[in-house]
């Protein structure tokens, strides 16, 4: 229904009026939502839009009648009479003060508007700013008031994200929130302030998320292991592709040779593609922790090991507790043994984990599972808290694995091996690890292995020495050799074994050619005849050496050679002088008597006398000869 209205606006002042109600029920909506007639917003989620839409089809035959007509009554009598559907499909009665009230509230002005209940202008936004009782007793304006609301949220973070408890946070922060209220100019006394000043706990609850701050900072691994994660699949990663290395402290109380006991240390390997678990298990003595040593015997193992090899990527912890960081500078040496170790499809084989991401390894369930359900039944096990040792009866010590460390290796390999062919769920569904390798070998997958010299020789590094009376000294030890003799006061390569103790050392040149190993440099007492004898060799080796160079050299005169070198060279012409600086008759003097010999001194005395005879005649005007 459309109505031409004169006024401003339009052309020629001519514009028209709709009427609202006349319109499509979208259109009133969203007429409604957008014009802002009363102070209440319209709500636009679906049951409210739903209720209106119902309501609308309640009223409607009454709609259709003027106000306070016959018609309009015996209308909304009929709709009181029938029994209407509700949108959740309950069937429900309608009084005729309800659909009189629906009426009055449309035609208010509110149209659809009115038949549901309005969305209040200030939904979302706090109806307290503290407390009742503090918000109706304070009489500060609302700058302050806001300013102090701000000051209490900031001290909840402060406080949560502190590490402080839910009492400790009530207690302090409704404290501070007195402190501050009396500062601003508000004190009713000490008692009603505090009761004024408490906070209640659903606000303080709101502010418990930060105490995952503190949680951060002083419980690294309940924060890693409770944060959202992403989920990997093993799907296409062949056997030895991908390989997880991490020690893990056995807790089982085993008996060392000299009595003491001690729980065992696992140096494990977890291939990831089929799920597999090796380990090589070490006792350690009293004060000991594993050392690279170890890791370099369990990845040799390993290595050597046919049905495992080596590994193409290589995950291990980042952690300095397990002392991992030497040995992977050494594992990356294998790339480098003269380009005959190619496994390699990535810039480096070796993949750390993160500070405090242990979910990041398969390995570190393994371990979990392994203890819970496996080497839990083994005699001696005292589970993980050490503080609360499993004891076989009450008030007694723990009774420790009944053999030798050699008889625990054995069984504790034995149920490494139960593990292995246990069906798995998760990534395996429903296969065991061994199921998983033979899978993949009967499709064809090839170990790849590296010669043990290639890897006793990777975990070593090289230095240089000065070779002085036919030795070298390496880590406080001298070292000789016959070989040593024939590079005497040269420079030489050594290679020095980084974890493990060698019987001698090899030596090679400057370029890297081998030349020979040296021994341990053999002591021998005063009266030891054989000392001489050796001293003795020694000498010969020396002369023999020299004499085999002496045969390559030819007999030169080298003062000749000198001398001819340096005449080679023109010095060049004289340059013209510019000035002569003259000394003081003293100086000249002096200088003179120096450099003069004696008979220089007597000569020059005679010619002295013959000029002083010759002047004295001069002046008397007489000749040489004394003749006027």
């Amino acid at each position: 229904m459309v109505r031409e209205v004169r006024g401003r606006g339009g052309r020629g002042g001519v514009s028209f009026e709709v009427r609202v109600d006349s319109l499509p029920l979208d259109l009133q909506e969203r007429f409604r939502a957008l014009s802002e007639i009363s102070e209440n917003r319209l709500r636009t989620d679906d049951p409210a839009r739903i209720e209106r839409e119902w309501w609308y089809g309640i009223i409607q035959p009454a709609l259709a009648h003027p106000r306070h007509s016959r018609e309009r009554g015996e209308a909304v009598r009929d709709i009181a009479e029938r029994k209407h559907m509700r949108p959740d499909g309950r069937w429900v009665e309608i009084t005729e003060r309800t659909i009189q009230r629906k009426l009055a509230a449309y035609e208010k002005g509110n149209g659809l508007g009115g038949l549901t209940r309005r969305k209040r202008v200030d939904a979302g936004q706090a109806k307290v700013l503290l407390s009742a009782e503090w918000d109706r007793a304070v009489p500060f304006d609302p700058e302050t008031k806001a300013r102090l609301v701000q000051k209490v949220h900031q001290n909840l973070r402060n406080l949560w994200g502190n590490g402080a408890a839910f009492s400790v946070v009530q207690r302090l922060a409704s404290e501070d929130l007195a402190d501050w209220t009396r500062a601003a100019g508000f004190d009713p006394g000490a008692e009603q302030l505090k009761h004024i000043c408490r906070l209640p706990e659903n606000l303080i609850r709101q502010f418990s998320q930060y105490r995952r701050v503190h949680e951060f900072r002083t419980d690294r691994k309940t924060f890693e292991d409770n944060r959202p994660r992403i989920k990997r699949t093993i799907a296409g990663i062949a056997p030895m592709q991908i390989v997880f290395g991490d020690v893990h402290h056995m807790d089982v109380e085993v008996r060392r040779p000299d009595g003491t006991t001690a729980t065992p240390k696992a140096v494990a390997w977890m291939d990831v593609g089929t799920g597999r678990v090796r380990f090589d298990i070490f006792l350690m003595d009293k004060g000991e922790m594993i050392k690279n040593v170890h890791l370099i015997q369990s990845f040799i193992a390993m290595s050597k090991d046919p049905y495992w090899g080596v590994p193409s990527t290589l995950y291990i912890d980042n952690g300095s507790e397990y002392l991992w960081a030497d040995f992977v500078a050494d594992a990356l040496a294998l790339t480098r043994l003269g380009g005959r170790v190619e496994y390699l499809d990535r810039k480096s084989p070796i993949q750390r984990a993160r500070p405090y991401n242990a979910p990041a390894k398969s390995i570190e369930g393994f371990f979990g599972v392994f203890e819970r359900t496996v080497l839990s039944a083994m005699p001696g096990y005292i589970g993980g808290n050490r503080m609360r040792k499993r004891t076989a009866n009450v008030g007694r010590s723990v009774a420790p694995f009944p053999g030798t460390f050699e008889d625990f290796c054995e069984r504790a390999q034995g149920l490494l091996q139960y593990y292995n062919t246990q069906p798995q769920h998760g990534e395996l569904k429903g296969h065991s690890p061994l199921e998983m390798f033979r899978r993949a070998a009967d499709a064809g997958w090839e170990r790849i292995t590296v010669d043990e010299n290639a890897l006793v020789m990777a975990f070593s590094t090289r230095a240089t020495r000065k070779v002085r009376q036919g030795c070298i000294e390496v880590e406080g030890i001298t070292y000789t050799d016959d070989v040593l003799a024939v590079v005497n006061g040269e420079t030489v390569q050594v290679v020095i074994p980084k974890y493990q103790e060698w019987n001698v050392i090899p030596v090679l040149s400057k370029d890297g050619r081998y030349l020979g190993t040296a021994k341990p440099q053999r002591i021998f007492g005063f009266d030891d005849t054989s000392g001489a004898r050796e001293a003795a060799r020694l000498e010969k080796v020396a002369k023999r050496s020299v004499h085999v160079l002496s045969k390559e050299v030819e007999t030169i005169d080298l003062t000749d050679r000198i001398i001819a070198s340096g005449a080679k060279f023109d010095p060049g012409p004289i340059p013209p002088t510019g000035a002569i600086i003259g000394a003081s008759d003293q100086a000249a003097f002096m200088g003179r008597e120096v450099k003069e010999t004696s008979e220089e001194r007597g000569a020059r005395k005679i010619t002295e006398a013959q000029r002083a005879h010759l002047k004295r005649l001069q002046q008397l005007g007489l000749d040489k000869k004394g003749v006027v």
